[in-house]
């Protein structure tokens, strides 16, 4: 995967070469999310990451060596994006009708993030969706995390 360094509004941004990026490993689900939210992560972060990886679990030592980077891979998991400030890191979960797994996921995610990068500024986690129920709503909220509700069109 080819990334490149342009100036675009005064700010330095990791960018697909191609104008047709689509982030990878997002559903077809999670890509109107995305589509619709492009602009504001572009304008808001100096750097952003799709697609990151966290924390793949070792094989057994009991197990065939040969397979330890399949596994690895495998049983890691993918944080959709990570937007990077001169401040703060935010960890974002795109999710069409957000629910309580997308919650637990994105306090996982920071668990994961803060063991393997140990970043040294402060993370905010943001859920961007089209639908939510009020308790879930008020649950995130709770637990810090900012929803970001983009209307079904």
């Amino acid at each position: 995967k080819t990334w490149e360094q342009y100036r675009g509004k005064g700010r330095k941004m990791a960018v697909r070469s191609s104008p047709t990026f689509i982030p990878p490993q997002f559903s077809s689900e999670d890509l109107p999310l995305w589509a619709a939210y492009k602009d504001e992560l572009e304008s808001k972060y100096d750097k952003i990451e799709y697609s990151v990886r966290l924390h793949g679990q070792k094989l057994p030592e009991t197990e065939d060596p040969t397979y330890a980077a399949m596994w690895e891979k495998i049983t890691a998991r993918r944080v959709d994006t990570v937007g990077h400030t001169q401040d703060r890191i935010d960890i974002i979960e795109f999710r069409p009708f957000a629910g309580p797994s997308a919650i637990g996921q994105l306090q996982m995610y920071r668990t994961l993030y803060e063991m393997e990068i140990a970043p040294t500024k402060p993370i905010k986690l943001i859920l961007i969706t089209d639908l939510i129920t009020d308790h879930i709503l008020l649950t995130a909220k709770a637990a810090g995390i900012e929803v970001i509700v983009i209307p079904r069109k």
